[in-house]
């Protein structure tokens, strides 16, 4: 008997907020289900068919050049632009620096909320980019 992985359920388009969390997954299922391993058009189109019969028509409004289309992560990239909201940068920086801590709160739950409300600063491409 062979072992067989389902494909994630089809993404909610309703819910762009849950983007992040399906890709994700499919990534997950990509990994453990061999798909990885196959050319990276046939990648792309199990993507494209596993979100379901919405994401055609965002996938050729990409209108990316042949070459582009037919790679992973710049596909997955364009996606990520598409569902997940641009920050303002500016304004996330404010809000980290603004941030402290509350009486009750732990100095563990404390760091954890300065680590995420870093990842939205652009700290890591400012330090690389020094």
């Amino acid at each position: 008997a062979e072992f067989q992985l389902k494909p994630p359920s089809s993404f909610d388009f309703r819910q762009k907020a849950k983007w992040a969390d399906w890709i994700d997954r499919f990534d997950f299922y990509r990994s453990a289900s061999g798909l990885s391993k196959q050319s990276e058009p046939v990648q792309i189109s199990t993507l494209v068919y596993t979100m379901g019969p919405d994401a055609g028509p965002i996938f050729r409004q990409f209108a990316l050049s042949e070459e582009d289309s037919k790679v992973y992560d710049t596909v997955k990239e364009k996606f990520n632009s598409y569902f997940i909201a641009r920050r303002n940068v500016l304004s996330e920086i404010c809000r980290f620096r603004t941030r402290h801590q509350g009486d009750t709160e732990s100095a563990e739950a404390f760091i954890t909320s300065l680590h995420t409300l870093s990842e939205h600063c652009g700290f890591k491409e400012r330090r690389d980019s020094e």
